[in-house]
C-alpha cells in the first residue's frame, strides 16, 4: 500500500471528547498534587511528589495532536506559508498571553513570594511577562508550551514533506540528539554563568523531566499522531494495547516519583520509557475510545484546563490566607469542593472573555489589512 498522509481536515467530535477527557485527567493530577503539596508537604514528598509534573506530558502531546488539525485547515485555505505561520503564531499569542498576564497580576498580589516584582530588575520582569524561561515562576508550563508553538509550523512542514513513516524516524533521531544534549546542558550553562554572570534558564522549562526540550519532542509526537491513527489505527484498536499502555504509564509514574534515581543515566532511560508510555496511552485511548467515567465533569475540566492551571493555586492560597485551607482534612477538602464550582465558573467566564478579546483583535486586524490587500491586487496582477 503506498505511503500517503491524506488531509485530515477536522478532528471528530468523539476524538475531541477523548482529548478533553485526557486533559481533564491531567489537570486533576495537577490539582491533587498542588493541593497535597500546600496542605501537607511531608505527605506530598512521600506519596505524590512528581505526579503532577509527570502528567503535564499529556498536555504537550495533545497540543501537538490538536495543532495538526489546525495546520491542516490553515494550509489548505492559503498558499503563502509565511502568512499562515504568522497568523498561527499571533493566534497563539492572543490565546495564551491575556489570561497569563491576569494570572501574573493576581499572583503578584496573592502570592508575592512566587512573583516578587519589587526584587526583580526590569529585564527580569519583562522576561517573566513574555514567559521567557529566565526566572523561575510557578507558571513554568506557559514558557514550555510557547516553545512548542514556536517550533510547531516547522515540525508540521517537515511532517508533510517526509510523511508519517519517515517522521517516526525523524522523532527518534530528534530524541537521540536531545538526550545527548541533556547530558551536558546543565554543566555547560553552569560554567557559562560562572564566566559571564548570566542567569541560568529555568530548568523546569528547558529540561522537561531531565530531557533537553523534551516538551518539544512530546509535541512533535502528538503532531504525528493523527497520521499514525490513519495509517495504523486498526492495529492499535485493541483493549490489550490500551491496558498495557495505561499500566505502563501508571507504573512508570510511580517509579519516577523521585527526581533522582541511583544512576543519572538510568534516570534518563526511565524518562524515555515514560515519554513512550504517555504517547502510546494517548494514541491508544483516542483509537480505542474506552468508556469514560464522569465524562461530563472531567471533559469540562479538560476544556478549561488552561485557566484551571493558571488560577487553581491562587484559590488555595486565598484559603490559606483566611485560615480555611489547613483545617482537618475532611473539612479542608469539603471547603475546596464547595468552592470548586465557582472556580470552574470563573475559568469559563475568563476564557470566554479572552476569546471575545481575541476575536475583536482579529476583526480589527482584518479591517486594517483588507483595504491594503485590495489596493495591492492590481499591482500583483
Amino acid at each position: 500500500m503506498p505511503e500517503v498522509l491524506p488531509a485530515i481536515m477536522t478532528e471528530s467530535k468523539s476524538s475531541r471528547d477523548i482529548t478533553d477527557y485526557l486533559r481533564g485527567l491531567g489537570v486533576i493530577a495537577v490539582l491533587i498534587t498542588h493541593y497535597s503539596g500546600m496542605y501537607d508537604s511531608d505527605f506530598y514528598s512521600h506519596y505524590l511528589s512528581n505526579y503532577g509534573n509527570a502528567f503535564m506530558a499529556i498536555f504537550f502531546i495533545l497540543a501537538g495532536y490538536g495543532g495538526f488539525f489546525s495546520f491542516e485547515k490553515r494550509f489548505a485555505a492559503h498558499n503563502t506559508s509565511f502568512r499562515v505561520i504568522a497568523k498561527y503564531l499571533l493566534d497563539r499569542v492572543l490565546r495564551i498571553y491575556p489570561l497569563y498576564w491576569v494570572a501574573l497580576l493576581l499572583t503578584a498580589f496573592i502570592e508575592p513570594q512566587y512573583f516578587p516584582v519589587g526584587d526583580m530588575s526590569i529585564a527580569q520582569l519583562l522576561a517573566v511577562v513574555a514567559a521567557l524561561p529566565v526566572v523561575t515562576t510557578p507558571l513554568w508550563f506557559i514558557s514550555s508550551i510557547i516553545q512548542c508553538y514556536i517550533f510547531a509550523p516547522f515540525l508540521y512542514m517537515i511532517l508533510k514533506k517526509i510523511r508519517v513513516r519517515k517522521f517516526i524516524l525523524f522523532n527518534l533521531a530528534l530524541g537521540a540528539v536531545l538526550l545527548l544534549v541533556s547530558q551536558d546542558y546543565m554543566e555547560f550553562v553552569g560554567r557559562l554563568q560562572r564566566l559571564t554572570s548570566w542567569t541560568i534558564p529555568d530548568p523546569n522549562v528547558i529540561l522537561y523531566r531531565g530531557i533537553f526540550l523534551g516538551n518539544v519532542l512530546l509535541f512533535s509526537l502528538g503532531l504525528m499522531t493523527p497520521g499514525l491513527i490513519r495509517e495504523y489505527g486498526e492495529r492499535m484498536r485493541s483493549w490489550v494495547v490500551f491496558l498495557v499502555s495505561a499500566g505502563s504509564l501508571l507504573g512508570l509514574s510511580f517509579i519516577l516519583r523521585y527526581d533522582v534515581l541511583v544512576l543519572q543515566r538510568g534516570q534518563l532511560i526511565a524518562e524515555v520509557g515514560y515519554y513512550s508510555s504517555v504517547f502510546f496511552f494517548c494514541w491508544s485511548t483516542v483509537v480505542v475510545k474506552p468508556m469514560l467515567p464522569m465524562k461530563g465533569l472531567i471533559g469540562l475540566m479538560g476544556r478549561y484546563s488552561y485557566s484551571l492551571y493558571l488560577f487553581h493555586a491562587l484559590l488555595f492560597q486565598i484559603l490559606i490566607m483566611v485560615n480555611l485551607f489547613q483545617k482537618r482534612l475532611p473539612l479542608s477538602l469539603a471547603i475546596v469542593f464547595l468552592l470548586f464550582p465557582p472556580l470552574i465558573w470563573f475559568c469559563i467566564v475568563s476564557e470566554k472573555g479572552a476569546r471575545a478579546f481575541r476575536n475583536r483583535v482579529w476583526r480589527f486586524a482584518r479591517r486594517k489589512i483588507a483595504p491594503a490587500e485590495a489596493g495591492s491586487e492590481p499591482i500583483a496582477s
